[in-house]
């Protein structure tokens, strides 16, 4: 029994082993595609930010949700009628 619970571990091991090899290989694809990614210019990145992120119908979208206010009116519904 003991046998097998090592073999078991040795295997959860080797599992476990691989997983840091597959996340070594894409954090260095990422880290490769940060260092030779173009940054834009100031300007555009500005000018992106301000204006051409957003389709407009995300744009209603956001303005529609900040101006619904949640119906925070409280009411009991049990004893006020029944004494009426």
């Amino acid at each position: 029994m003991l046998t097998g619970g090592r073999a078991l571990v040795a295997d959860r091991l080797v599992s476990l082993e691989r997983t840091i090899d597959s996340m070594n290989v894409q954090l260095r694809d990422v880290r490769w595609e940060l260092g030779h990614a173009k940054a834009a210019p100031l300007p555009v990145r500005l000018w992106r930010n301000l204006v051409g992120g957003r389709s407009e119908q995300e744009y209603m979208s956001t303005v529609c949700n900040r101006n619904v206010r949640p119906n925070t009116k409280v009411v009991s519904h049990g004893s006020s009628r029944a004494s009426r």
